[in-house]
């Protein structure tokens, strides 16, 4: 009596993607996952468009720790509580609040 491998929807999808990344043909890939060539042809097809979405979403990188004062800053939050919420000493703090007002061409109230 021959072994045969009952495989759900998922895990077929999961081995023919594998065998693709691995070079295989599809002839050879439908014998071996004992799928059809067009279920092979979604998959790939799936997989491709996977792939192109994955490569055009923009990376995110996290924001430098003066962009994260700097965002507080523009949301209006108190200085008391940008101090607070990030850990500064308070001549840090001012430092960098003259610097954003700096930026915000404010030096007005820098020198104030």
């Amino acid at each position: 009596m021959l072994d045969v491998m009952v495989l759900n929807e998922k895990e077929k999808e999961t081995l023919v993607t594998g065998l693709l990344k691995k070079g295989h043909k599809t002839r050879e890939i439908s014998k071996m996952a004992n799928v059809s060539n067009t279920t092979i042809k979604k998959i790939r097809q799936k997989t491709t468009n996977n792939a192109i979405e994955e490569k055009n979403e923009p990376k995110y990188k996290p924001l430098s720790i003066s962009s994260q004062y700097f965002k507080l800053f523009l949301e209006g939050k108190p200085i008391v509580k940008v101090a607070i919420g990030l850990d500064l000493p308070t001549d840090n703090i001012l430092k960098i609040h003259s610097d954003y007002l700096t930026l915000q061409n404010r030096q007005d109230f820098v020198s104030i």
